[in-house]
């Protein structure tokens, strides 16, 4: 493989890396602080969809055992959702 695609993928992973770290964060931080808690059910639907897109992205590349563990991290997302959006008092 030629050395700026290699160079250009560890980027592109790095990203990703970061936008992962980004929606944990923006996730707990509001709930945490009080600061527009509306926010946490949000990012939660959000990552609900980055692991879909993620499992999808998984199973076109032929690693199926990773599209399993973003099922559980989908699991986790749905369930932070569910219990914000939910009839629960916060």
């Amino acid at each position: 493989m030629d050395l700026a695609l290699c160079l250009a993928a560890g980027r592109r992973r790095a990203r990703l890396r970061q936008r992962h770290r980004d929606a944990g964060t923006a996730r707990r931080l509001p709930a945490v602080t009080g600061i527009a808690p509306v926010l946490v059910p949000v990012t939660a639907v959000r990552r609900v969809l980055l692991m879909v897109g993620a499992m999808i992205t998984h199973v076109r590349h032929g690693s199926a055992a990773f599209a399993f563990l973003n099922l559980a991290y989908l699991a986790v997302a749905a369930f932070a959702a569910w219990g914000r959006f939910g009839p629960f008092p916060a």
